[in-house]
């Protein structure tokens, strides 16, 4: 069970964002309250079947996907959570979001490599028909012939 007020607090910052810009109706408050209820379901499911796959992220893979994320955006400790702080984010919060999003692409990297199976014939098949392909693809087409002349070409020149 959610509880109305979770998905109120959920929602609290693209609400706060929508009033902000003058934009905030009914509507789009209602179509913001529903996002936020539909990342909260997804959100405990994939809680739920983490738990059951047994999928646990360290604080040092957190750690490790934080420095990336810093020195992606050029950014030491301090300009990162300072960054964070503008948007209303706290250090705390950000790194439980960044331990759900790796434990999601845990879960589906599990899920998905369980049922992808390929066999090195399929491998070398594939391999076969691509060269083939890249083969029969290759054309040359000359459009423009250079051809470095002296200044004062010879007779025999002249008649090439």
């Amino acid at each position: 069970m959610i509880p109305y007020s979770e998905v109120v607090e959920h929602a609290a910052l693209e609400l706060a964002q929508l009033e902000h810009d003058g934009l905030l109706t009914p509507e789009r408050r209602q179509d913001a309250l529903r996002h936020s209820l539909d990342d909260l379901i997804a959100d405990r499911l994939m809680t739920a079947e983490e738990k059951t796959s047994s999928i646990e992220i360290s604080d040092s893979e957190i750690d490790y996907a934080m420095d990336d994320v810093r020195k992606q955006n050029n950014m030491d400790a301090s300009s990162f959570e300072h960054a964070l702080a503008s948007k209303g984010q706290t250090m705390t919060a950000y790194r439980e979001k960044m331990r759900k999003d790796l434990a999601a692409m845990k879960l589906i990297g599990v899920k998905v490599r369980s049922k992808i199976k390929v066999g090195d014939e399929e491998v070398k098949a594939e391999y076969a028909r691509r060269s083939k392909a890249d083969e029969a693809d290759f054309e040359v087409h000359a459009r423009h012939i250079v051809l470095q002349v002296p200044r004062t070409p010879t007779p025999r020149r002249r008649m090439a």
